[in-house]
């Protein structure tokens, strides 16, 4: 029990470590319960949204400042993912599909009306077979 509590410690050392290491230029302010944290650049100033972590570039316009979003490979990627999850999902029913249409045995019931079929055919090729082996056998006594 003493093990758990101190691994659980331990983990909760590093996720908060890693939490506040993880946007140093960001949270030098010292205020993180602001919704933005603001850094100057050159251009103007990058604002964090603390709560999504969207990045946006604000600088001077006209008579106004204007904040314009920076791109962010995350959102491709997570675009990208979400993409494919749901090609795995319409990959996944289609097999499901596919199996159960394609490996089912036949029924008993289903291999007798094949066989009975087939004897039927079988039956009736044979008569025609015969009429005409009977209309050459005529054929040749004439």
């Amino acid at each position: 029990m003493t093990n758990k509590i101190l691994i659980g410690g331990i983990i909760a050392a590093v996720v908060v470590g890693t939490a506040y290491y993880a946007k140093p230029e960001f949270l030098a302010a010292g205020n993180t319960d602001a919704l933005y944290v603001m850094k100057e650049t050159k251009d103007g100033f990058l604002r964090l949204n603390t709560i999504t972590g969207n990045v946006s570039l604000c600088h001077p316009k006209a008579t106004s400042w204007v904040c314009e979003a920076v791109a962010d490979d995350r959102e491709v990627l997570e675009k990208e993912i979400a993409r494919l999850e749901d090609r795995i999902g319409v990959l996944k029913r289609h097999i499901k599909k596919t199996e159960s249409s394609y490996f089912k045995l036949p029924s008993d019931k289903e291999v007798d009306e094949v066989l009975s079929f087939f004897e039927r055919f079988v039956k009736r090729f044979k008569d025609i077979t015969d009429v005409f082996s009977d209309d050459k056998h005529d054929a040749d006594n004439i």
